[in-house]
């Protein structure tokens, strides 16, 4: 009668020993399967393990969808938020353009009252408002920054924009000397309250050179993105508030309308929303003017964008994860001593 040997499998005429690994056949008790090993064979078990991945990998799928769809949306609202901030500004400015019409119309004297006064040119009160050169800026700078948003104002025809561009949003904290100097240096420049914003010419090259002095850094930095004229590029920087599900931080829009040899013309809208005090979350939208003449190589350049305070235990925490706003419990910026600056470059 023939035997296999339990450990090694040899067939051999039946005996206590394996002619060939000489266990003893007759006690030999072969170890057990470890679990691991035992679920790795058992149908049961793969069949359940494949159905368990395949949920994860779609629930997965569908809550990065979920989220996309609410980035979206947010993108959305806040799209429509900066359309609703550049027709009221420029109802604004038509009604005010309108009474410097009618002060203009009252002050002509009229020797014939039943002659017809053509009214004059439409004025530019509104636009030199907040145009203002700064210390040091060029004497054009009111000029240009004028000039500017009648281009920016005017149709637009599609047909004769240039190919795309590409723009890159960076935010930096920089010393109030550096800011000075690269303000002193723009064109377009605009002064509203504490904001500032002018285009400065080689931003890369300026800040290079200051970088040796530790006059700046960096807080946070998008890639280039192509950009189509016309339009609109959204930029979200910040952090979302999981209580309320709100975006904390800045949305900045920027539309390409025409590009030449001498520049990008830019309309740049800048969102911020921060929750103030603890309390309910705070949107303010910045009164830049109509249109940025950008250079190759420049940037606009806007500072001012952050309150100076003091922040609480709950602002801390919730601003902790957000590079630009984490910048607000740093000592040096509550004292003033640097600012949170917005740099849009086109490459």
């Amino acid at each position: 009668m023939m035997v296999n040997c339990p450990k090694c499998g040899f067939s051999q005429p039946q005996d206590q020993y394996c002619a060939s690994c000489g266990v003893d056949m007759v006690a030999y008790r072969p170890k057990p399967k470890s679990l691991v090993r035992r679920l790795a064979s058992n149908t049961v078990f793969q069949m359940a393990s494949v159905s368990i991945l395949i949920f994860v990998v779609f629930a997965y799928v569908r809550e990065q969808n979920h989220k996309d769809h609410l980035a979206r949306l947010e993108l959305d609202k806040q799209s429509e938020k900066f359309a609703k901030a550049r027709q009221a500004r420029m109802e604004q400015r038509a009604a005010e353009e309108q009474m410097a019409q009618s002060a203009l119309v009252e002050e002509s004297p009229a020797e014939d009252t039943a002659e017809i006064i053509e009214p004059p040119a439409p004025s530019q009160a509104t636009s030199a408002s907040l145009v203002q050169p700064k210390a040091g800026a060029p004497a054009a700078a009111t000029g240009a920054a004028t000039g500017a948003s009648k281009t920016a104002a005017s149709p637009i025809n599609p047909t004769a924009a240039k190919p795309a561009d590409s723009v890159r949003v960076t935010f930096i904290e920089a010393h109030r000397p550096l800011i000075n100097e690269l303000l002193s240096s723009a064109g377009q420049v605009a002064i509203a309250g504490p904001l500032s914003a002018g285009v400065v010419p080689g931003i890369q090259a300026r800040l290079t050179a200051a970088r040796g002095e530790n006059s700046w850094r960096t807080l946070e930095s998008s890639a280039f993105q192509a950009m189509k004229p016309n339009q609109p590029n959204m930029i979200f920087k910040g952090t979302r508030d999981q209580a309320t599900g709100q975006n904390l931080g800045f949305t900045i829009q920027v539309l390409p309308t025409t590009r030449d040899e001498q520049g990008t013309l830019l309309q740049i809208d800048v969102l911020r929303a921060l929750r103030e005090g603890g309390g309910p979350v705070e949107e303010t939208a910045f009164p830049l003017p109509d249109g940025f003449n950008v250079p190759p190589g420049g940037a606009v350049v806007i500072s001012g964008v952050l309150p100076h305070r003091q922040v609480n235990e709950a602002e801390e925490r919730l601003y902790r994860g957000a590079s630009v706003l984490k910048v607000m419990t740093d000592e040096a910026f509550r004292s003033g001593q640097t600012e949170a600056v917005i740099i849009i470059e086109t490459k």
